[in-house]
């Protein structure tokens, strides 16, 4: 495999990643959700700027928001929408300031995040 591609591979992971562990925390598949969210922590990493940390907090507030924490969920959904606005995406930023606290399948679920 081309050294090019290899370097594109893990990179572009990040939205995969990201999207899985969004789907999982909505299934209520924590410790899935967890794992793919520690992966996309880690590639995202290798890039400086950019929406990548925003939507980081978005999705640990996701996580936190199935777990039934929602006082957490709230901070981390308030700390992506501050950081998209200085982003200039509106789009973004509105999506975290209106997301609904109660978990995705409109139960509570209280699991601790480890």
């Amino acid at each position: 495999m081309p050294s090019s591609i290899r370097t594109c591979i893990r990179p572009c992971s990040t939205g995969f990643r990201i999207e899985a562990a969004r789907a999982c925390a909505r299934a209520n598949d924590l410790g899935r959700a967890r794992r793919h969210l520690a992966e996309a922590e880690r590639i995202s990493g290798l890039w400086q700027g950019g929406p990548w940390s925003a939507v980081l907090w978005e999705v640990r507030a996701e996580l936190r928001r199935a777990a039934g924490q929602t006082t957490q969920a709230a901070a981390l959904f308030l700390e992506a929408a501050d950081q998209f606005t200085a982003l200039r995406r509106p789009i973004e930023e509105n999506r975290c300031r209106g997301r609904p606290l109660n978990s995705a399948r409109g139960g509570r679920r209280h699991e601790p995040l480890g």
